[in-house]
């Protein structure tokens, strides 16, 4: 007789605490009692199950989050080296100014023009970058264009289709809704 793989859920009417042996017994026996040759196995509790099902995802998500320090850590690096390069380049300079004069925030004042120009570069060759490598991937991935790629980024791109509230919304979804599932809304005026 071939045995078929089948799920089968029991609600108990109180939580069952130390009585999870006693509830699984008592499946098992009306189990029996219908089909005595059928199996029954992996038996456990909804919160089990739960905790089962969204164990994958939990783990690339605590994956993501260390790559994720690890980019930043590696940016901060990278950004304190370059603005150290470039400070140390420019010594003599900033000695000549203090020297003629210039007040310490005239001297903080370059350096951090220095950064947020170095900063700037570095965003405008990454968006460049992110956009130039979204067409390439998106050649690998099914139903995804690099046109929606890019419009799932921009969660204020929404205002001006005349729903302000679902920019606040797409910030807060953890990812955008598939195109198929997106549509202009008809006004009915």
């Amino acid at each position: 007789m071939a045995h078929l793989a089948q799920t089968l859920v029991v609600r108990s009417a109180s939580s069952l605490g130390n009585r999870e042996a006693g509830l699984a017994a008592a499946v098992k026996k009306a189990v029996a009692e219908l089909d005595p040759d059928q199996p029954v196995t992996g038996i456990m509790t909804m919160e089990q199950s739960l905790a089962r099902s969204v164990g994958d995802a939990q783990f690339y998500a605590r994956l993501l989050e260390i790559f994720a320090i690890i980019a930043l850590l590696l940016a901060a690096i990278g950004i304190y080296g370059s603005m150290s390069y470039f400070v140390t380049e420019r010594t003599h300079e900033i000695g000549i100014r203090v020297a003629l004069g210039a007040q310490r925030a005239n001297i903080l004042g370059l350096v951090t023009r220095l950064g947020l120009k170095l900063s700037c570069m570095g965003v405008a060759i990454g968006a460049a970058l992110a956009l130039g490598l979204t067409r390439v991937i998106a050649r690998f991935l099914f139903g995804v264009t690099a046109a929606y790629s890019a419009r799932a980024r921009v969660p204020g791109r929404s205002l001006s289709t005349n729903k302000p509230g679902s920019a606040f919304r797409a910030m807060d979804s953890p990812r955008p809704a598939p195109p198929l599932a997106r549509s202009r809304s008809v006004s009915t005026r």
